[in-house]
């Protein structure tokens, strides 16, 4: 049987403030290079396994 899946909470005040500026603060940065060929490389392989099966 599935565990049951409790409500999110609302956020209000400083609380709401402080976590709207960490998930906005992210956006504009960019991966490198060579952490989206290390990405690419790790998914591949992931997905390389899932269809061999």
């Amino acid at each position: 049987m599935a565990t049951p899946i409790k409500p999110t909470p609302i956020l209000y005040g400083s609380s709401s403030q402080k976590f709207n500026r960490e998930l906005t603060s992210g956006q504009d940065v960019k991966a490198s290079a060579s952490e989206r060929e290390r990405i690419s490389s790790i998914v591949s392989k992931v997905l390389d396994k899932a269809t061999e099966k």
